[in-house]
C-alpha cells in the first residue's frame, strides 16, 4: 500500500460537519480534483480532497458524491486501511437526499451498499430486516442488483415473511433490466409457483415498471 494521509471521523464528528460550514477553500475544486485523483488511482490524494469537500459541507459542490466515494474507499482500503464500520457511517450520510444538490444525482449506490453490508454483517451487525429496508430503497432507484437481492430475500424469507409472488415480481423487474441472476431466479420461482401466483406477480411487475419502481409493494 502507498503511504497515506488518514483521518478517521467519529459519527458525531461527521454529523457536525454536515451542519457547520467553515471556510475550507473552493469545495468545487476539491471535488473535481478528488474525482480526477480517484480515476487516476491516486487514492491518498482523492481521500484528502473528498474529506475537504465533506468539511466544506456544500451539497452544490459534491458533498453527496464525496461521502459516497469515502464510503467506497474505507470499505475497499483505497488510500487508507480498510474500515467497513467507517464506510457504513459515510454511506449512511450519503443516503440522505439533503446532501445531494439535485434529483439528477441520487443516493442509490449508498443505499445498495448499506443493504449489502447489513445482509452480510460487514461493518455493521447483521440484520436482514434492515438489509431489506435499504435494498427496497435502492430498488426504487432503478438498481437492478438491489432488485435481485430483494427478490432473493423474499424467496427465502430473510428479513421479511416469505413471499414468492413478491420475489417473482422483483426478479422479473430486475430481469427486464438485464440482470442474469434474476433471470435464473425467476425461472426457479416459476417452477414452484401456481399459475395464479405467477399471474399475480406478472401483474405486479407490470404495474411496478409503469410506476417507475415507486409503490411496487
Amino acid at each position: 500500500m502507498k503511504k497515506i494521509f488518514k483521518i478517521l471521523f467519529s459519527s458525531s464528528v461527521i454529523f457536525s460537519l454536515l451542519y457547520v460550514t467553515p471556510s475550507w477553500g473552493n469545495s468545487d475544486d476539491n471535488w473535481t480534483t478528488g474525482l480526477s485523483a480517484y480515476e487516476n488511482k491516486d487514492y491518498p490524494k482523492a481521500l484528502r480532497k473528498f474529506q475537504d469537500v465533506v468539511n466544506a459541507n456544500d451539497p452544490a459542490n459534491g458533498l453527496g458524491g464525496a461521502l459516497s466515494y469515502l464510503g467506497d474507499m474505507y470499505l475497499n482500503g483505497q488510500g487508507t486501511r480498510a474500515n467497513p464500520a467507517e464506510a457504513a457511517k459515510f454511506y449512511l450520510l450519503a443516503a440522505d437526499d439533503k446532501v445531494w444538490f439535485s434529483h439528477m444525482q441520487d443516493t442509490t449506490h449508498s443505499k445498495y451498499q448499506l443493504g449489502w453490508m447489513y445482509k452480510n454483517g460487514i461493518g455493521v451487525l447483521q440484520d436482514y430486516a434492515v438489509a431489506v429496508k435499504w435494498y427496497r430503497l435502492a430498488a426504487q432507484g432503478w438498481h437492478s442488483e438491489a432488485q435481485h437481492n430483494l427478490a432473493s430475500m423474499y424467496s427465502r424469507g430473510q428479513g421479511v415473511a416469505q413471499d414468492l409472488v413478491r420475489a417473482h415480481m422483483w426478479s422479473n423487474v430486475a430481469a427486464t433490466a438485464g440482470d442474469d441472476l434474476s433471470v435464473k431466479l425467476r425461472a426457479q420461482l416459476t417452477s414452484i409457483m401456481t399459475q395464479e401466483q405467477i399471474a399475480a406477480a406478472q401483474s405486479m411487475a407490470k404495474d411496478c415498471l409503469q410506476r417507475g419502481f415507486k409503490g411496487c409493494e
